[in-house]
């Protein structure tokens, strides 16, 4: 099966599919599936997905028809697709034949810069997020600032600006450097974000007092080190952090899914403010597992490594008039997430939940699955939301806590431990005012 796209830049592309392994579903589906579109076409212009002279409506049947034989499917994914249910991630919409939203790289610290620029380049050309654990490094610090300056460079010259993040082991020698390494950084000048990799002792040590023992034998008071921690986060809103017991850990820039060497890693979405059934003021759960079945069926044919998230859960909300602080914004969300999950896994797929930045734009909705605004929005109210979803989710969440401006570093603690203790799988935080001053 090949997928010819019609429009000129893309028209000597012809991408090789594989067919479907799993049963068709019922054309009587499609009753409920026409709506009109509300693609923002001009997102996926500005960011370099597809030309300027694309016909949407045509390059999606040219991907629905590559991806399934059977016509009922093709029908019932395009009509998904067209009026924005669902969305393929921007690397799959740009490059269908050989997609990858992120990508981890183990590099070799006795590589020259040289060669480390020249195997980040093709994939920083492809719009990839790139992931990379330094804890190998005897000198990180050093070795990130130089990549991302690299990756700053590429940002000016190319289409896509390029993404990274970068993780350490907490038992690296240099773990207080890398933790304070943005503290009186500007933002602008950074694609790189940084993750501390955080073992599940790591608390009880802090409240006990005990040494952290480094790998190369010292020892670092684990309160110091902790102090630290939160005073970058408070100050900066980094480094993340990844709760895991290998050292070596590795995941895409979001920190959607853990990644293995040279892993590549797509990521689909569900737009679940699209599922709201106005006439009960409900959702619609019959179209949801619908869609949620058809997409990981696409996803199947695409690649075997890839994962469904969702997004429009703030929108969802304010079509049922749910506030997101109220509890019942949890059964929404448990409800939606199960229901995906069940119908994604039966076909070998699994979640994930990343921001849905580019996606979430060209949907014309809101992020992932965050409130519609955060006006008088609790972090404990989203914390909550992130405990919910990470139990319908088999990788990891990506879906940064907001402080209110007056918060503090007790309110980053309680934040870690509630993570620590409700089975979070990382955890990030964010003030409105670090994009307003750099010394906050």
């Amino acid at each position: 099966m090949k997928i010819t796209c019609p429009v000129t830049a893309f028209s000597k592309m012809r991408y090789n599919c594989l067919r479907p392994k799993t049963p068709v579903l019922s054309r009587d589906l499609l009753c409920f599936c026409a709506g009109k579109s509300s693609i923002n076409r001009d997102i996926l212009v500005k960011r370099h997905i597809i030309p300027p002279s694309c016909n949407l409506e045509d390059y999606f049947k040219d991907i629905s028809n590559g991806l399934f034989t059977l016509k009922s499917d093709r029908d019932l994914f395009f009509s998904f697709l067209n009026d924005g249910s669902i969305a393929l991630s921007s690397s799959v919409l740009k490059d269908i034949k050989n997609p990858a939203s992120a990508v981890a790289l183990k590099l070799d610290e006795n590589l020259s810069d040289a060669n480390i620029f020249l195997l980040l380049s093709p994939k920083i050309a492809q719009g990839k997020g790139i992931g990379v654990n330094f804890s190998n490094f005897k000198n990180p610090h050093e070795k990130i600032k130089k990549i991302n300056a690299y990756f700053k460079y590429k940002e000016n010259i190319s289409q896509r600006p390029p993404a990274g993040i970068a993780l350490l082991n907490i038992n690296h020698p240099e773990i207080l450097d890398f933790i304070t390494m943005k503290d009186n950084e500007d933002f602008k000048n950074w694609c790189f974000d940084l993750s501390v990799i955080l073992p599940s002792d790591f608390i009880n040590k802090v409240d006990n007092n005990k040494d952290i023992i480094l790998e190369n034998g010292e020892k670092l008071n684990s309160r110091v080190l902790y102090k630290t921690l939160l005073n970058s986060m408070l100050k900066k809103g980094e480094p993340g952090i990844i709760f895991s017991e290998d050292k070596s850990y590795i995941c895409d820039p979001c920190g959607a899914k853990k990644l293995s060497k040279n892993e590549k890693f797509i990521i689909s979405h569900i737009n679940l403010s699209k599922f709201y059934d106005d006439k009960n003021n409900s959702v619609d759960k019959l179209k949801l597992q619908s869609a949620a079945g058809i997409l990981s069926k696409a996803m199947k044919n695409i690649s075997n490594n890839s994962c469904i998230g969702v997004a429009g859960f703030g929108e969802l909300l304010k079509k049922l008039g749910i506030n997101y602080s109220d509890k019942k914004s949890l059964s929404v969300l448990s409800d939606c997430l199960k229901t995906i999950k069940t119908e994604v896994n039966k076909n070998g797929i699994k979640t994930a939940i990343s921001p849905t930045g580019t996606v979430s734009k060209y949907l014309n909705t809101t992020a992932g699955i965050q409130p519609e605004n955060y006006n008088n929005i609790s972090y404990m109210t989203q914390l909550e939301v992130l405990s919910v979803a990470q139990k319908y989710t088999d990788c990891n969440i990506s879906n940064t806590v907001i402080l209110d401006n007056n918060a503090d570093k007790s309110d980053v603690d309680k934040i870690i431990r509630y993570a620590a203790k409700n089975g979070l799988k990382g955890i990030t935080v964010f003030k409105p005012r670090y994009f307003y001053s750099q010394n906050p």
